[in-house]
């Protein structure tokens, strides 16, 4: 399964890598993520922990180039997936595309029933991404 979706955010860069990256605080503005934690600053090789849809996961950060990229595997029950976001901004907006590849048995299930699952969880995250910089103070 793979899906690719991107969005304008009136937001500065900084502003909405700050909260794409702070992990522990996924919970605060994505409404599918029920818990989130990691145990060190964000770098290649960073574990963390976040459970969402019921589902929790463990991922791993492959790659960070703050504030215009970053890359995460994960895996969870019959299910692996890479997760590319890429930042640019453009006078005070910022415009992120994000990819998303899964595999796995799970997956295969997932796809018979909804074929559109990953697009919809993707374009929901972007949307409450944008709420979540739009409506906060500058940080």
């Amino acid at each position: 399964m793979y899906s690719s979706q991107s969005i304008s955010i009136d937001a500065s860069i900084d502003k909405v890598w700050k909260i794409l990256t702070t992990i522990e605080h996924w919970p605060q503005w994505q409404k599918s993520v029920s818990k989130a934690s990691v145990k060190s600053n964000l770098k290649a090789g960073t574990v963390f922990h976040w459970t969402s849809g019921g589902m929790p996961i463990r991922s791993i950060v492959e790659e960070i180039e703050a504030p215009e990229r970053i890359v995460w595997t994960g895996k969870a029950l019959g299910t692996r997936a890479r997760h590319t976001w890429l930042l640019s901004e453009d006078g005070g907006s910022t415009t992120i595309e994000t990819t998303e590849n899964m595999e796995g048995w799970f997956v295969s299930l997932v796809a018979l029933f909804d074929k559109s699952f990953l697009d919809n969880t993707l374009t929901a995250v972007l949307n409450d991404l944008k709420a979540a910089a739009e409506g906060r103070p500058e940080v």
